[in-house]
This record gives C-alpha cells, structure tokens and sequence, in this order.
C-alpha cells in the first residue's frame, strides 16, 4: 500500500496465497502469506473488533502479506490479474 497519503487505494481478492497478481503493466506482487490479526490495529475497526480479520475464525476475509517483484505506479480503472503459481 502506498506509504503517502492518496485519495484511495483499495484492492480486494481472495484466494490468492501463494499466487502473484499483476496490476496494470507493470506492478508484480507475490501474495505469500495470512497475516494474524494485531490487537494494535483494534482502533481501526468498529468496536475494535479486528478479529473479524483472521483468517482461522473467517477464512478469506484476511489480509495478506505480499513481495513487490515489479514496482509501478497503480491507477484507477488498472487491470488486475492473478498468476496462478503451481
């Protein structure tokens, strides 16, 4: 995710561990594994819930933690592809 601030910036997919998603022409990442949810992330969620986040309680609804091999500029209306990964 971009480290400066941005009017928006959402990518959702799942089912994707272990594969690479190609996003625009040129940005590559490798999505490689379930992160675990963080009780420092609670504020962000609504009663500070964030356990609706992991991955064991509510499969797909994870995050994911991700290796940029191509990095590039992502624009609204950019193509996103999954490479499946054998």
């Amino acid at each position: 995710m971009p480290k400066l601030p941005v009017a928006e910036a959402r990518i959702t997919v799942n089912g994707v561990a272990g594969d690479r998603l190609r996003i625009g022409d040129t940005v590559l990442l490798e999505m490689l594994s379930y992160t675990s949810p963080c009780k420092y992330n609670a504020q962000w969620f609504a009663n500070g819930e964030f356990s609706r986040i992991s991955q064991k309680l509510h499969p797909g609804w994870s995050r994911l933690y991700a290796r940029v091999l191509a990095e590039g500029v992502v624009r609204t209306g950019d193509r996103v592809t999954v490479e499946r990964q054998a």
